[in-house]
């Protein structure tokens, strides 16, 4: 069995003294990151998007620092809606899928910079499944792919048939896992359970029909990789913020 920790949505600023909705975004990512590494130590740490605010290379950088004071396994990230390519490849964020026994992590790029929506063609997709060589597979994106029921969110959403074809018929994807939400969501695509992940920092509202904050703590993920193909997972929440987001901040 092997253990995954997934963060998304961690809205890094530039400047150490700026808030986003009044958060530290660095203070939280650093206070999700201490409380999902005590006492465990993950075989690997995924992060699905949003990684920076501004898409700024020293963010990037200041990220990769944060995460290596803390953890010096293996890292896949895949950029969101507010991240830069190219910055990020600059920075040497990790982008490159991972092997953990007969798991295969691998990463679906949905992001298209300077755009909101998702941005799944034929091409993307085919070129992550052609990479697929194990008998298990844990797919990571930022945007999520089915209805959560939150209009404001749905709108960034585009249906790519042949991913819902290959997510819906009988393969080795065992689960895909994202953010964007800034909330928890567990549904599922045929036999692929699909799986959204708070934010390092503010959540939004579940099923809310505009953009509304949430006071619910910061939180991970915590995914364990079975044997014979099964995943057990669960979210886990740090302590509250020290200041409450609020809009206009």
């Amino acid at each position: 069995m092997f253990e995954v920790l997934h963060i998304t949505d961690v809205h890094l600023l530039g400047e150490p003294s700026r808030r986003l909705f009044n958060v530290d975004t660095r203070a939280s990512l650093e206070m999700v990151l201490a409380d999902a590494l005590t006492g465990s130590v993950p075989d690997a740490l995924i992060v699905t998007g949003d990684i920076a605010q501004d898409g700024e290379e020293e963010v990037y950088c200041a990220f990769m620092e944060i995460v290596r004071r803390s953890y010096s396994g293996p890292v896949l990230c895949t950029p969101g809606n507010h991240d830069l390519l190219e910055p990020m490849q600059r920075a040497g964020v990790p982008m490159d899928g991972l092997r953990l026994g007969d798991w295969q992590l691998l990463a679906l790029d949905s992001h298209a910079d300077g755009e909101l929506t998702a941005a799944v063609t034929d091409a993307s997709v085919d070129a992550c499944f052609v990479q697929i060589y194990a008998p298990h597979v844990l797919l990571c994106t930022h945007h999520p792919r089915l209805s959560v029921e939150c209009p404001w969110i749905d709108g960034d959403r585009k249906i790519n048939p042949q991913l819902h074809r290959c997510l819906a018929a009988p393969s080795s994807v065992r689960a895909l896992i994202f953010g964007h939400l800034h909330q928890e969501v567990a549904t599922r695509i045929g036999e692929a359970s699909l799986y959204g992940t708070p934010a390092t920092c503010f959540q939004s509202v579940p099923k809310s029909a505009c953009f509304a904050l949430d006071t619910t703590a910061p939180g991970y993920r915590q995914i364990h990789l079975h044997d014979d193909g099964t995943i057990s997972t669960v979210v886990r929440r740090t302590a509250a913020l020290p200041q409450p987001p609020r809009i206009g901040s």
